[in-house]
């Protein structure tokens, strides 16, 4: 708000974790995570935007993706995130099942149970920073194997700071998605607003580089640092994709279900 050294790193699943043919289940959960996040007046965007001038200069949305070479072809997917863990500070950590929504936290619905954990064992990390001994080492390893880095990597001390922030996690993130879509026209992106430009995107020219060219994408594939990706806030944000088609079983649910 005033600019102190404030930041937050939210990691999510890419696609909402439903199986195969539960699209009107993915299409609820994707349009509400949205709203959420960006879409409308009552989003965390829309109110961080009534206080400062660019919240994306404090918070940052990513994903996980990995690939591999499978019978001779290149692949790719998801890294689901099923993990509920907040990290606060270096010193305070929540291990739980509950989700950041109506469903787990209103506290009438699902029950849910959760671990609570506050570093009393402190150690100094950078020479200005005193971080909890358990909740440094959790972040840490966890922000080491999401960027590709050595666990003693210096530039993971001070997550706070604006060159890791925009530097290594944001440069990162933004580095492998590029790949990632050059070498597979991966889905999800902000490439694609709207059903349309999803058809067209899918079926654009050139074709991906895994496809058309193998020495090449295995070449870029090299320049992938860990699993983080940006996650795609824009995508699909100019359809309504919140009311499920009539033929659908999620059609005959409350919309407080994926709520």
């Amino acid at each position: 708000y005033n600019n102190e050294a404030f930041k937050v790193y939210i990691v999510l699943p890419l696609v909402p974790g439903f199986g195969e043919g539960k699209i009107s289940s993915r299409n609820l959960i994707t349009y509400y995570t949205a709203r959420t996040i960006i879409r409308g007046k009552n989003s965390l965007w829309h109110r961080l935007s009534l206080k400062i001038d660019d919240p994306s200069q404090y918070l940052s949305f990513a994903g996980l993706r990995t690939h591999a070479e499978l019978k001779g072809r290149l692949v790719t997917e998801v890294v689901y995130v099923h993990s509920k863990i907040l990290i606060a500070d270096d010193n305070v950590v929540i291990i739980g099942s509950a989700n950041l929504n109506d469903r787990s936290l209103k506290g009438t619905r699902d029950s849910e149970i959760a671990c609570y954990i506050e570093d009393t064992t402190f150690i100094e990390t950078n020479g200005k920073n005193r971080a909890g001994k358990f909740a440094l080492s959790l972040r840490t390893s966890l922000m080491a194997e999401h960027l590709g880095l050595p666990l003693d990597s210096p530039l993971l001390l001070d997550p706070s700071c604006g060159e890791f922030f925009h530097k290594v996690w944001n440069r990162i993130a933004t580095s492998n998605s590029s790949i990632y879509e050059k070498v597979f026209k991966c889905i999800p992106t902000d490439a694609v607003h709207d059903f349309d430009q999803l058809e067209a995107f899918t079926k654009s020219l050139p074709p991906p580089l895994a496809t058309s060219n193998f020495d090449e994408a295995k070449r870029l594939l090299l320049q992938v640092q860990g699993y983080l990706v940006v996650f795609p806030l824009l995508f699909l944000c100019n359809e309504s994709i919140n009311m499920p088609h009539v033929f659908t079983r999620e059609a005959y649910l409350p919309l407080r279900s994926f709520t």
